[in-house]
């Protein structure tokens, strides 16, 4: 109606779940105790079912306002559950062909960026592989025609789609990215695999994200 300001965007709740040392097996069953506890153990029934894309991303089919994330790589299981849709991608940084990765998969901006550093190169690969596991698309032909560097720096947003590289650890790169990301908690799985908050979170909590570079 006319003189009626419009409603506020919605704001999207991410919780960042972390199981160190267990990225080889058990994952359905980790993702479902994630979602139950993102919704505070209510309608745990919800998740016992999960799907997947023909690209592969896991849903839940009872509770589509539910989305979810997982990326696993030497040393985590993580998975990202949200109230929106959301992408995440966590690597362990190694040895690897990047230039000939780069040249393959990369915009030219990102390759010129990767030639920098071990580093670089995955915080591209990281930015890229979340964006596309948002959108469910997967790693396709089309890897190479969005471009996550601009003018010699790697974006932090793309439209509405918000990059948020996080700080893991000296051999990690990782990257959750999604639509208005309000909060970010880090969840973090203990010796006995019981789930337990991470003092530190993340946009209005307190969240440590790494800072972006530029060439």
């Amino acid at each position: 109606m006319p003189g009626q300001s419009a409603a506020p965007e919605k704001r999207m709740s991410v919780n960042l779940y972390l199981y160190p040392g267990m990225e080889k097996s058990g994952g359905e069953e980790r993702l479902r105790a994630c979602a139950r506890h993102f919704c505070g153990g209510a309608g745990q029934e919800r998740f016992e079912r999960i799907a997947r894309t023909p690209k592969g991303k896991p849903y839940f089919p009872d509770a589509p306002e539910v989305a979810c994330s997982v990326s696993h790589t030497e040393g985590y299981w993580a998975c990202a559950i949200s109230d929106g849709p959301v992408g995440l991608d966590v690597e362990k940084m190694r040895p690897c062909s990047a230039e000939q990765i780069a040249r393959r998969f990369f915009h030219p901006q990102e390759a010129l960026f990767a030639a920098q550093s071990q580093k670089a190169f995955f915080q591209v690969w990281t930015a890229k592989e979340s964006y596309v596991k948002l959108l469910g698309r997967g790693i396709d032909a089309s890897f190479g025609d969005v471009s996550v560097v601009e003018q010699g720096c790697l974006i932090q947003r793309l439209g509405k789609i918000e990059f948020l590289p996080i700080a893991l650890g000296p051999e990690y790169c990782m990257c959750l990215c999604g639509e208005r990301i309000q909060t970010v908690r880090c969840v973090a799985a203990g010796e006995d695999m019981r789930l337990m908050e991470d003092a530190g979170q993340g946009r209005a909590g307190g969240w440590k994200e790494e800072g972006h570079e530029c060439i």
